[in-house]
């Protein structure tokens, strides 16, 4: 819901009916458990001093995040986003969530 909850922020803030989203699954990462990522892709039109606020705001997030793919072009003289990001959130395994968040906090 975290994730969601940025993701819609940034859309928000930033795009409206110009940027999209595309949510994938998490999943865990291999070798460290506990450990999920969470990737999520934004697309649509955008300006460089957007496109440039948007990164800081992945980049400074309270949460670990991270740019995994990143591409700017543009289609028919607009400049166009593609970005995948991922959260990262540990869970300890050995504590179930309940009552807590998908993070396993309060």
């Amino acid at each position: 819901a975290e994730v969601q909850t940025t993701v819609r922020q940034l859309l928000n803030a930033f795009g409206g009916a110009r940027l999209s989203s595309d949510p994938r699954p998490p999943a865990q990462v291999p070798g460290q458990p506990g450990l999920w990522r969470i990737p999520f892709t934004l697309r649509g039109v955008t300006g460089r001093a957007q496109m440039l606020e948007i990164l800081r705001r992945i980049e400074s997030a309270p949460r670990l995040m991270a740019v995994e793919e990143f591409s700017f072009s543009f289609v028919q003289g607009m400049p166009n986003l593609t970005l995948t990001a991922v959260a990262y959130y540990r869970i300890d395994p050995a504590k179930p969530a309940a009552g807590g968040g998908s993070d396993g906090t309060r």
